[in-house]
């Protein structure tokens, strides 16, 4: 039997200061161990798509994880169920190590028992599983290429205790990389 990992009924999704919505009464459900490909020319609200599924966007409609809303569980709660990997995570400030620290230090990461010692553990594991230089850790944001940042954002997210993972634009990422990095567990 499957389980609903994510429901989202009657979505809808309004620009600021726009008339007409950018989408209107979405609906699906996403089971437990899927992967779903949203697809679409650019412009088309992808990204917004998935910042309302994270609760970064406001939005008419109801998302559940596991059967409750992000209301249910408290917004910073249900945040650290759900994982958004940006399109330009070298927009952070910092160093990705220095991110992977602070996120795992969030108060509403507590009720999860992973020292930030396994945390960065696991992360470095990926690194190395994935082919990501662990130098590159250390490097501020900026400094990496575009690949490398999504990557290394990918890795803070998957070496985190959670639910779902919402990632964009994988075409930063090259081939070898990417083979690498799907078929690894969570």
């Amino acid at each position: 039997m499957t389980e609903v990992l994510l429901s989202v009924q009657d979505l809808t999704y309004t620009i600021p200061e726009e008339k007409y919505p950018l989408f209107h009464d979405v609906s699906f459900e996403v089971n437990k161990g899927d992967i779903v490909i949203i697809r679409g020319p650019s412009g088309c609200g992808k990204t917004t798509l998935l910042k309302c599924l994270s609760h970064l966007n406001v939005y008419k409609g109801r998302i559940e994880l596991f059967g409750k809303t992000a209301k249910q569980y408290g917004v910073p709660t249900y945040r650290t169920k759900v994982s958004y990997v940006p399109q330009r995570p070298s927009m952070l400030p910092g160093t990705p190590m220095e991110f992977l620290k602070t996120v795992h230090g969030f108060k509403s990461r507590q009720a999860y028992e992973t020292s930030e010692a396994d945390a960065v553990e696991n992360a470095l594991k990926l690194s190395e599983h994935w082919s990501i230089d662990h130098d590159l850790w250390d490097k501020g944001w900026s400094e990496l290429s575009g690949g490398e940042a999504q990557r290394l954002s990918l890795a803070v997210a998957v070496s985190l205790p959670g639910a779902v993972v919402l990632l964009l634009d994988g075409k930063n990422t090259d081939g070898a990389a990417s083979n690498r990095i799907l078929p690894h567990p969570r």
